[in-house]
């Protein structure tokens, strides 16, 4: 609860910087705060079994808060990338990362579908903003423009999805609304739809396919730290929403939108990893995979086993996500986005090329790293769940074609003459992807760091 306060303190405060001409402390402003809210969530974790706030519109637990910690772990990463890739800490991009950042904790523990709408758009608002914020780009509002767009419709089934819900049960409180499910025989037909609905608009939000056309084009315009922000951070914590309403609120209905997720998650592997193939520049490319971790990540919810084991997978498939997705953004900030210009990589800057193959191995899912561990517990999940056969070979299937690509692109580092290398390039070696790389490996080699957090 403390960390929440801290965080939009710390977004208030970078404004305020800009004021009285303070910009040169932003930085060591925003890390202490954050590492102050990471700590205090720690601290809270080992000596707090639940905290209510706002007339129970919020609640932390051990659940919520590690939630939140892999949140803002990801953003104090980013945090570091974008000071090594803009030389000028922008007040605004600063401030409106943390608001998002706030957003983003609200959705990890709302226990009030008001609150869950607020916890969207405080997440959604910064990052349309942030998205068109480049002004010399006409990609980037382009961008900015798309995303409001198909954020705004997403945000639209939300707001009537959860109407709906208020028709039926009298409540925005999701435990009279559990109460509600659990006392009707059936359900009436537009409470059905409002379910549905609410469960579609967090498609949109995670770019699950058919509803994932957005995605490519926004993060391809936007400005790449933005890009990494959103990608990472911002799907990660849309997802945490998803997964407690689908598992925790509305288990009860299961029956109804099980099937309609499950076809969502078919089409996102089949259609992410054939269009993956294609690309040639690496922010759509990662925009493509990123479909596809969706997919993964909605499998664990159709496998709907509300178990430790289940929130395990999760927290350990996030934060590898979040910790490879922006490793990776770190060495395309300095060298570039065009898969073309990374020919011969690792015969001119070995390490930035192997810190780079670790975080894109990560997310095809070799051993011996976090990623591996991570599809290794979905699909745990897939054989002890219901789920159809098929499903699984399609998800191995899909796994191994995004091993196929990413390794295509690895390939290349060491395949290819070094005249071909362009000198334009930077020769810093980028410590943060040695750092995220270092990471994968040490969670590869001892997943239960995280995968292994709840026992209940």
């Amino acid at each position: 609860m403390i960390a929440l306060f801290l965080i939009i303190g710390n977004g208030l405060l970078a404004l305020i910087t800009e004021i009285f001409k303070l910009q040169k402390i932003l930085f060591a402003l925003t890390l202490v705060l954050l590492v102050a809210a990471f700590s205090w969530n720690l601290w809270e974790w080992n000596h707090t079994l639940r905290i209510m706030a706002f007339e129970n519109m919020i609640a932390f637990n051990q659940l919520e808060l590690v939630l939140s910690n892999i949140l803002i772990g990801g953003t104090l990463i980013w945090l570091f990338l974008h000071r090594n890739h803009s030389k000028k800490i922008g007040t605004d991009t600063i401030s409106l990362v943390l608001f998002a950042l706030s957003g983003g904790i609200l959705l990890c523990s709302f226990q009030n579908l008001t609150t869950l709408f607020i916890g969207v758009e405080l997440l959604s608002i910064p990052l349309y903003i942030l998205a068109a914020s480049d002004k010399e780009s006409a990609d980037s509002h382009e961008a900015g423009f798309k995303y409001l767009i198909m954020g705004a419709f997403a945000s639209a089934l939300l707001l009537f999805g959860i109407a709906l819900l208020y028709g039926g049960s009298g409540s925005f409180d999701m435990s009279k609304i559990q109460l509600y499910f659990n006392s009707q025989n059936e359900l009436p037909s537009f409470v059905k739809l409002g379910v549905l609905l609410i469960l579609i608009s967090f498609c949109f939000k995670t770019a699950i396919a058919p509803f994932h056309f957005w995605s490519p084009d926004v993060y391809e315009g936007a400005p790449l730290t933005i890009t990494a922000f959103m990608s990472t951070v911002g799907k990660i914590a849309s997802f945490f929403a998803f997964f407690k309403l689908a598992l925790f609120s509305f288990t009860s209905t299961q029956e109804y939108w099980i099937p309609v997720l499950t076809v969502l998650a078919v089409i996102s592997l089949i259609v992410s990893n054939t269009t993956a193939l294609q690309q040639t520049r690496l922010k759509r490319l990662f925009a493509y995979s990123g479909i596809s971790h969706s997919a993964f990540l909605l499998l664990i919810i159709v496998a709907h086993q509300q178990t430790a084991f289940s929130i395990n997978a999760l927290v350990l498939y996030a934060s590898s996500y979040i910790i490879s997705g922006l490793g990776a953004f770190s060495i395309i900030s300095k060298h570039g986005d065009n898969m073309s210009e990374y020919e011969s990589f690792g015969k001119n800057f070995p390490l930035s090329a192997i810190s780079f193959s670790i975080c894109i191995l990560s997310m095809a899912g070799i051993p011996v790293t976090a990623g591996f561990f991570a599809k290794f517990m979905v699909f745990q999940l897939l054989f002890i769940s219901p789920v159809s056969i098929a499903i699984i070979i399609l998800a191995i299937t899909a796994a191994l074609v995004g091993i196929f690509y990413y390794l295509r692109f690895i390939t290349s580092f060491y395949t290819t003459p070094e005249d071909v290398w362009m000198n334009k390039l930077s020769s810093n070696q980028n410590w943060i992807a040695i750092i995220c790389a270092l990471g994968l490996v040490v969670l590869g080699l001892f997943p239960q760091i995280l995968g292994g957090v709840f026992t209940f």
